[in-house]
């Protein structure tokens, strides 16, 4: 029997963050639980956008400054809230990752500046967040240039059927995102079973683990239950989500299984507590 998440524990995390909570996370739970409307989620989103149209300050990415990472974690909320291609905040978001493609290289970088990554790790690595930004190219296609997004959709594919198995870990959740928007039904067939292939491998199986160390938690895979890989993974999906529940702090945040603090703490506690809340929904596994 699974556990739920009480009322009670409900509103203990949505207490937690109205009173420590982000602006962004605020407005995204009442978009998801209180039949919100999009526009205050995409002024919050647009704080969080540069001048160059990149984001920053989005939990992954750099906080100062614009980041590639830190932008698909933008278009992830976006493409949620179906924002259409003619949202200036989608346009210049997508000229931002046109811009940023480094060309001598092949690739986007993660951060602001990452020459290490673009020299060292690319051949394991490229898809994080290469492979996420591809979808999103194809998400809004109309914006970009034909050429462009041929180019990198055909080094994409190329650079993931190399690939060993298990695809690297965040790797793999990137491709599998890339085959939420890519239209080419063959392709995405190819991808969510190269990922299924090797993703309990990149999964922690020994759950007593998970009070002691980072993991990979294994809903990302499968956000709600008709996501492809949610066969695969459903066992471990609802072992995890009885884990958020088991582990809910007593002031109603989310556990972190990683250490941080100061600014970054708000941020990840603010990220963590409104997925799980999503995804326990999702999930059917809130009191109602």
């Amino acid at each position: 029997m699974h556990a739920i998440l009480t009322k009670d524990r409900f509103n203990d995390a949505k207490d937690y963050l109205f009173r420590s909570g982000r602006s962004l996370e605020q407005q995204l739970f009442r978009y998801h639980f209180e039949d919100g409307d999009a526009e205050p989620v995409l002024h919050e989103l647009a704080t969080h956008q540069m001048p160059d149209g990149g984001f920053r300050n989005m939990g992954e990415g750099n906080n100062d400054v614009s980041s590639p990472i830190g932008t698909t974690c933008a278009f992830q909320h976006l493409a949620k809230l179906r924002v259409q291609a003619e949202h200036p905040v989608v346009q210049r978001g997508i000229n931002y990752l046109i811009s940023v493609y480094d060309s001598s290289c092949d690739a986007w970088p993660q951060k602001a500046d990452d020459s290490r990554y673009l020299e060292k790790e690319l051949d394991l690595h490229w898809g994080n967040p290469g492979a996420e930004i591809v979808g999103y190219l194809w998400k809004y296609q109309e914006l970009v240039p034909d050429a462009f997004l041929e180019h990198v959709t055909a080094l994409a594919i190329k650079r993931f059927y190399k690939l060993p198995l298990p695809v690297p870990g965040f790797a793999d959740l990137c491709y599998v995102r890339l085959a939420q928007w890519i239209p080419k039904i063959s392709i995405q067939k190819r991808i969510y079973k190269k990922v299924t292939e090797g993703v309990h491998q990149n999964l922690e199986l020994n759950h007593k683990r998970w009070h002691t160390c980072y993991f990979i938690k294994p809903y990302w895979y499968a956000l709600t239950p008709d996501s492809p890989l949610h066969n695969t993974l459903e066992d471990e999906i609802h072992s995890c989500l009885d884990f958020d529940i088991e582990m809910q702090e007593t002031d109603g945040s989310a556990y972190l299984s990683f250490e941080v603090n100061g600014d970054a703490l708000r941020t990840w506690k603010s990220i963590w507590t409104l997925e799980s809340l999503i995804v326990l929904n999702n999930y059917c596994r809130i009191e109602q």
